[in-house]
């Protein structure tokens, strides 16, 4: 990522989650079984850090959603 998109928090279509969220002390977490068979392969074959190629592409995946 190259540049960051600052929210207008004015015009953002879910500050009341944002201000809800931001308001209480509150973490998320989640376990899911992934297989990672063919990203293992790819860092191993490309001399990839997988830590690094994982972090990547889940911030590239979650960015995709919209707001």
């Amino acid at each position: 990522m190259t540049t960051y998109h600052v929210i207008d928090l004015e015009n953002f279509s879910r500050r009341n989650y944002y201000d809800y969220f931001m308001a209480t002390d509150t973490t998320f977490e989640m376990t899911v079984k992934i297989d990672v068979t063919q990203a293992v392969k790819k860092c191993k074959d490309e001399s990839i850090s997988f830590y690094a190629y994982s972090i990547f592409n889940l911030t590239r995946s979650v960015n995709e959603i919209p707001d």
